[in-house]
């Protein structure tokens, strides 16, 4: 199947460029997907065509970077894994009719304190959603949370010693079933980490606490295509708190 692929990008000066890219993708079904149900399934061959723009760059004067992008795809034909309802039996594999998945991928780096202080960022939006399918309409499908946000801010001094903190937000709900009656709660948690970077010899010492403030959320879901409303056993809970150590070596 022929899957061409273009980009093209321009390099406004030294530190920042934009880019634009289009590709077309071909997917078969593999074994499991024909067979992952109690029936063997007759499952179509995903295609899409998807455009991106973006642009990455860095501004030195505000001790900055950056990369941003946006992108489109239009799926036909997008295998779709499901169970039953009530969470026991897979359904395995169909195909949806045309979907659409467009969203932002946005991350930037701040540098404060003599490089000392680095604070990171990274957001994301997804939408993906069905294309006037006839049962589902322009549902959004299931699983996939609409915005996701990622921050962290880690002090380094001279000698070695590092300290930081960070937060994972899961601002809205999403749904659980493509028919959008069953949602996940969105959630925030946050963390510390501290250790100790001896160069010399490519160590890296650490201890890392996770959701300190003990949130009950789902780390992710299950994926069904009617709840009809009611609750169901789809929703895979995320860790308590949770402290780590550890050694890490880079030859």
């Amino acid at each position: 199947m022929f899957s061409p692929k273009a980009g093209v990008r321009y390099e406004i000066s030294e530190d920042t460029q934009v880019f634009t890219n289009y590709s077309q993708s071909f997917e078969p079904p593999s074994f499991a997907e024909l067979s992952g149900g109690q029936l063997l399934s007759l499952v179509r061959d995903q295609s899409s065509h998807t455009i991106e723009v973006g642009s990455r760059g860095k501004l030195p004067a505000l001790h900055t970077e950056w990369d941003v992008s946006y992108y489109h795809a239009w799926v036909k034909n997008e295998m779709l894994s499901v169970v039953a309802t009530s969470g026991s039996n897979p359904l395995g594999t169909i195909n949806a009719g045309n979907t659409i998945h467009q969203g932002i991928e946005l991350g930037l780096t701040h540098h404060f304190l003599d490089d000392h202080l680095t604070v990171r960022q990274a957001y994301l939006w997804n939408d993906f959603h069905f294309d006037n399918d006839i049962k589902f309409k322009n549902n959004q499908l299931a699983g996939v949370p609409e915005h996701f946000y990622r921050a962290s801010a880690v002090y380094n001094w001279d000698q070695g010693f590092y300290l930081g903190s960070n937060v994972e937000w899961s601002p809205s709900k999403y749904a659980v079933d493509h028919a959008n009656t069953l949602f996940a709660d969105g959630y925030a948690i946050f963390g510390v980490k501290a250790g100790y970077n001896i160069k010399k010899y490519g160590l890296d010492l650490f201890v890392e606490g996770k959701n300190l403030a003990d949130k009950h959320y789902a780390a992710s879901t299950g994926v069904v295509m009617d709840a009809g409303g009611k609750d169901t056993s789809q929703f895979w809970p995320g860790d308590g708190t949770t402290v780590y150590g550890g050694i890490q070596w880079r030859m």
